[in-house]
């Protein structure tokens, strides 16, 4: 299935200066929630692309998004 409507790529990327206890560092969910605010994104209906097993992957299912 080829999804062609409402495409946004974003880059995410985290501030080596955070510290680790943030809630923005991977598996915790809050730079995706930043970016669901941000760029008023549905993250039931967003596509996460990560490694397999990571915590991308981790960070990803806590918000209910698609994993690939």
């Amino acid at each position: 299935m080829i999804f062609t409507r409402n495409f946004k790529h974003i880059n995410l990327m985290m501030p080596l200066f955070v510290l680790i206890d943030c809630n923005c560092h991977k598996p915790k969910p809050g730079m995706l929630l930043e970016a669901s605010k941000k760029y008023k994104l549905d993250l039931t209906k967003t596509v996460f692309i990560g490694d397999v097993g990571s915590t991308d992957m981790l960070a990803a299912h806590y918000v209910g998004a698609m994993k690939i």
